[in-house]
């Protein structure tokens, strides 16, 4: 009876391990990705562009940091809209940029990514 217990114990642990994993991963496959990214750099500001048409999101987080930060660390803002600009940078330094849609508080997409713009001297 024991080892009916454990089994049934496992599989069941087993089961919800399997189940949020996929949730989690059908989220980030229903949220797109914003798509072709521009971008214009300035002395002491970075502006950004995307097409918001390839994704479903409502919003869109901007996270940027000197490069080579670690994502989850960096500075952030949040839009509506498909455009942003990032200002009161340091003049000729690098910066890396990246880009989640937001379709949900539980659906977001991966991070979209520009990476190593220079801003002017």
């Amino acid at each position: 009876m024991l080892k009916k217990l454990l089994f049934i114990t496992s599989l069941f642990i087993l089961c919800l391990n399997s189940c949020s994993s996929d949730s989690e991963d059908d989220n980030q496959q229903n949220c797109l990705q914003v798509g072709n990214l521009d971008f214009l750099a300035e002395s002491t500001q970075i502006n950004i562009n995307y097409d918001t048409n390839t994704s479903n999101a409502n919003s869109f987080e901007i996270e940027y940091g000197i490069t080579g930060f670690s994502l989850g660390t960096g500075d952030r803002l949040t839009t509506s809209n498909s455009f942003a600009l990032i200002e009161n940078l340091t003049p000729n330094t690098t910066y890396d940029i990246y880009i989640t849609s937001i379709c949900s508080s539980e659906s977001r997409s991966e991070p979209a990514e520009l990476l190593a713009i220079t801003t002017n001297n």
